[in-house]
C-alpha cells in the first residue's frame, strides 16, 4: 500500500499496489530545469558526506574541544619522559592544551596534565613546559589553517 499526503491538508490518500501494476510516484509539479528530485533530508546528508571530517581534541586546562591543528599537545614518550610536541606526530601518550592565556596561566595546570598523562611530572619536565609557554607569549605561532 502506497500511502501520500497532501501538503497543507490532512487527507491522505491510499492506494493498493496491484501485482503487475507499474506504480507511478506523486506528482511533483514542474520542478525547474536542473532541479533534483531528491528529499530534502537526502541532500542535507550528501552535502554533509562531501565535507571533510576535521579531527577535534579537548584541551585538558578548560575543556572545550577545538580543532586539533589549534591545539599544543604534550606528550608522554615511551621512555617516560614529558615533552611539547608542536608537530604532533611522537609517539606516546598526549594530552592538548588550547592556545588561550588562560589555561596557561602559571604555567598549564600541572594536575591536569599529570592526569592526561597518567604520570607525575618530575621538575625539568615543568620547567621545560614553562619555557615553551614564555616563548610562545614572546613569539606566537601561527595556527595552520
Amino acid at each position: 500500500m502506497v500511502a501520500a499526503v497532501d501538503a497543507g491538508t490532512t487527507t491522505v490518500h491510499a492506494a493498493v499496489e496491484r501485482p503487475g501494476e507499474d506504480r507511478q510516484d506523486p506528482p511533483t509539479g514542474d520542478l525547474p530545469a536542473g532541479a533534483d528530485r531528491r528529499s530534502h533530508s537526502t541532500r542535507i546528508i550528501l552535502l554533509l558526506a562531501d565535507r571533510r571530517h576535521i579531527p577535534e581534541r579537548k584541551c585538558v586546562a578548560c575543556g572545550q574541544r577545538f580543532p586539533k591543528q589549534e591545539l599544543i599537545r604534550v606528550v608522554r614518550t615511551p621512555e617516560g619522559s614529558v615533552l611539547v610536541d608542536q608537530a604532533g606526530k611522537r609517539p606516546g601518550r598526549g594530552a592538548y592544551v588550547c592556545r588561550s592565556e588562560t589555561c596557561w596561566q602559571g604555567g598549564v595546570p600541572k594536575t591536569s596534565i599529570e592526569r592526561s598523562l597518567n604520570i607525575t611530572m618530575p621538575p625539568e619536565s615543568q620547567a621545560q613546559i614553562a619555557a615553551f609557554y614564555r616563548s610562545m607569549v614572546d613569539d606566537p605561532i601561527p595556527v595552520e589553517q
